[in-house]
């Protein structure tokens, strides 16, 4: 069971909060779901059609569509995991360079191209390996996971902590208030802010890539699917719920660049 739980996470819902409220976050995340439930459902019944054999969702869709189609959907399917690939090594790395800063090697720029390509190597020796070493690294990285969600949570329910700023109010009912409506600024709007969170839904064929490595493909792909894609709705909105009830608008749409402004205004 598994879903696209990366850095958009920590990188860029409070951006979707901060410029749509929490209501437009809640329909974005509802949106989204729906067109991930609806293709976990298709998933699920072809996956269930018959015996799944090697080649994951190419296999699955080919035969539900014949290999012309299955083809062309495929090589979109092998672009899009690629670019995908490339924006969870880009976020990481912005993560890594504002943690620790001395990493950028002198330049922003060249910090971070050095370090994704090291990433992104990193990843490919792991896959060269074959799937049985990335289904076992995967528990690992299950692990690190869970307990950085853990600690995400912990830090929103918990703030403001040390030397937090005073737009970050903590959990207050006012400023979930405030923060409800839509207030989007110039060259934002609606259908930015859905392009923005819509990839946290595209890890749903992760089972059907590992069918082989499955004892009962048939069964534990639509259990896992259709549960990944449902746990993954309630995180999101709690999310979503957190961040709006924890921090000023102007501080959910640029951080630190906010309290900047305000040192000038002042």
């Amino acid at each position: 069971m598994r879903a696209q739980w990366g850095v958009l996470i920590f990188l860029r819902f409070f951006y979707v909060v901060g410029h749509g409220g929490v209501g437009h976050a809640l329909l974005i995340v509802f949106l989204s779901w729906v067109c991930a439930f609806l293709t976990g459902l298709s998933l699920s019944a072809i996956a269930t059609n018959g015996k799944v054999e090697r080649g994951g969702a190419y296999y699955l869709i080919s035969r539900a569509l014949g290999h012309r189609l299955g083809g062309a959907v495929g090589c979109t399917y092998y672009l899009g995991i690629t670019l995908l690939a490339t924006l969870e090594t880009l976020g990481a790395v912005e993560v890594l360079l504002a943690v620790e800063p001395s990493l950028a090697l002198g330049d922003d720029q060249l910090g971070i191209r050095v370090w994704a390509a090291a990433l992104v190597a990193a990843m490919g020796s792991m896959v060269y390996m074959g799937m049985g070493f990335v289904s076992k690294m995967g528990v690992f990285f299950a692990v690190i996971v869970a307990l950085t969600l853990l600690s995400y949570y912990v830090g929103l329910t918990t703030a403001p902590l040390g030397n937090a700023p005073d737009a970050v109010t903590g959990l207050s009912a006012d400023t979930l208030r405030d923060n409800w409506g839509p207030e989007y600024e110039d060259g934002v709007n609606f259908s930015i802010a859905l392009s923005v969170f819509f990839p946290c839904f595209t890890g749903i064929l992760s089972g059907a890539n590992r069918a082989q490595a499955l004892r009962d493909p048939q069964r534990s792909i639509p259990l896992g699917t259709l549960g990944a894609i449902c746990i993954s709705l309630c995180m999101y909105v709690s999310f979503m719920v957190l961040w709006g009830a924890v921090a000023d608008r102007g501080y959910l749409k640029y951080g630190a660049k906010y309290l900047k402004y305000e040192v000038e205004e002042v």
